[in-house]
């Protein structure tokens, strides 16, 4: 009888080990990939920094060593980047430099709930939070209409609704869910927190890389109230 519940205990287990198992190659192959992406961005600026148009290349059949900091394989990554995406390349690569840095980046360690609130915002402007004291981060809470069970549950639902959105985090009065962006895959971490003496659904989302996120986080969360808070209606 014991090694048949032993047994059983090893089975019960093993779903959850792959799914561990999993989940952490995956974070190894992003944060691989993200290293990668970042080394091959740094080298793109190199080249585009150090490009001359004498060096040979596709478009000039120039002699002679060429003078680019990486050598040929510069002057000819240099010389594609000019041709395919001209001076933009210059803002191209910052911008996968910061992709590669996003999945790179490990899980922020503030994330969470210590004394009642939430982590505080940085000074930019990539994040919004209901517990901020300056309206350059601030946005109202929701309130809290029922239960805190059936709030996680209408959140949930609103955040299903949302591409992109995985639940992280779950208890019974807080949610931690990582969003992550469509092309460069930036990924977002947005959190809520019911409190329930106050009768209010806090929330924070902020960009774990950059510093401008062009207003993301706060559209998002604008979003998720206009979904949860009900309309007003005339008398």
């Amino acid at each position: 009888m014991a090694t048949a519940a032993a047994r059983a205990r090893k089975r019960d287990l093993g779903p959850d080990w792959r799914e561990a198992l999993a989940a952490s190659f995956k974070r190894f192959a992003l944060r691989s990939w993200g290293i990668l992406l970042l080394g091959v961005s740094i080298a793109g600026a190199l080249a585009l920094a150090t490009h001359n148009s004498t060096d040979p290349s596709f478009t000039t059949a120039a002699g002679g060593p060429p003078a680019n900091w990486l050598g040929s394989v510069g002057a000819y990554a240099s010389d594609a980047l000019l041709l395919l995406f001209g001076l933009g390349s210059a803002l191209l690569l910052p911008v996968v430099g910061l992709a590669a840095l996003s999945f790179a980046a490990r899980r922020p360690t503030n994330l969470g709930v210590t004394d009642g609130r939430l982590a505080a915002c940085p000074a930019s402007p990539n994040c919004v939070s209901t517990q901020a004291t300056d309206e350059s981060h601030r946005i109202e809470p929701i309130p809290l209409e029922d239960t805190p069970q059936s709030a996680i549950e209408r959140l949930k639902s609103a955040v299903a609704s949302m591409p992109r959105m995985t639940v992280v985090t779950e208890t019974d009065n807080y949610l931690h869910i990582e969003a992550t962006s469509r092309l460069f895959r930036f990924v977002d971490d947005v959190e809520f927190f019911i409190d329930q003496d106050a009768r209010l659904i806090h929330f924070r989302s902020a960009s774990r890389v950059g510093h401008s996120d062009l207003g993301a986080n706060r559209a998002r969360m604008e979003r998720i109230q206009a979904a949860l808070v009900p309309k007003q209606t005339g008398p």
